[in-house]
């Protein structure tokens, strides 16, 4: 087991180097994308904004990240950074 807790866990992806996984997590007080390091009970909220957090993936390089997000009023693909600031829309 690598996850804990009550929250519901979706879309799970290993960071390029597999030292860390990020994953949706979904709970009574809303949605958001969280990182933790293997090994560890540990985990950092990368983003947390209202409606959808979800498909966290990591660009090979490490510098950034794209994730499903929906709070806008409609599901796109955000660009983000590493520590979960919101860089702009991929997709309209």
């Amino acid at each position: 087991v690598i996850t804990e807790g009550a929250w519901t866990k979706t879309s799970p992806y290993f960071s390029p180097d597999g030292k860390t996984i990020l994953y949706g997590v979904i709970s009574k007080e809303g949605a958001g994308i969280v990182e933790q390091e293997i090994g560890s009970k540990r985990f950092t909220f990368r983003i947390k904004k209202p409606g959808v957090n979800l498909d966290p993936r990591i660009a090979p390089d490490n510098s950034y990240m794209l994730a499903t997000l929906s709070f806008e009023n409609n599901a796109n693909i955000y660009r983000a950074t590493r520590t979960g600031s919101i860089i702009g829309k991929v997709t309209e």
